[in-house]
């Protein structure tokens, strides 16, 4: 769980392989037919946080993705 900056307010999150997402919509009949990768907000160059600003060079923060019903 991941507390706000004014820390009234709280975040969960969990982190999966996207293989177990892909696994489970498949396990439910859908294929996935549409994927991208979204773009977070850039942080500024003069960030004090020098590993942030390069993972948002190398890790893309959200994953867009369309899944249908497969046909039967």
């Amino acid at each position: 769980m991941r507390s706000s900056a004014d820390g009234r307010s709280a975040t969960r999150s969990y982190h999966r392989p996207l293989e177990y997402h892909v696994g489970v919509l498949a396990e439910a009949g859908f294929v996935i037919d549409t994927l991208r990768e979204v773009p977070a907000q850039p942080v500024a160059r003069d960030s004090p946080f020098p590993a942030q600003r390069r993972a948002e060079t190398e890790f893309p923060l959200f994953l867009g993705l369309r899944a249908r019903r497969a046909a039967p």
